[in-house]
């Protein structure tokens, strides 16, 4: 028994109403999941930025602890002239505050 053109054409336009919910459920899953890989391709990009900004960071914190340690020995310095300066005055005041004579005859013994 051969099928007619007819035939042929209402399977076709049957098959077509069977599959139409599986169709339209591919097509569903397809947007959803074109929708995921933007979303992905963003978050991708998101995390490149955040690493960036992180070693941007490190290099910044790392040249300020740098520039810290350079103005601390700056100051430990300025503290040892000053410390230096006052051992030094003391020890001339010291001297100045006993008399002439004494120190003279400190030196020859």
């Amino acid at each position: 028994m051969a099928l007619s053109k007819e035939d042929l054409q209402a399977i076709k336009e049957l098959m077509n109403e069977q599959l139409k919910p599986i169709n339209d459920r591919l097509d569903t899953m397809d947007n959803r999941l074109n929708i995921i890989e933007i979303k992905q391709d963003r978050t991708i990009k998101k995390l490149e930025d955040l690493r960036i900004d992180v070693a941007v960071a490190e290099r910044d914190i790392r040249r300020d602890v740098f520039e810290l340690k350079d103005e601390m020995e700056t100051v430990i310095e300025v503290l040892r002239t000053i410390l230096n300066f006052q051992q030094q005055y003391i020890c001339t005041i010291n001297l100045s505050s006993i008399p002439h004579s004494v120190q003279k005859s400190n030196i020859h013994h």
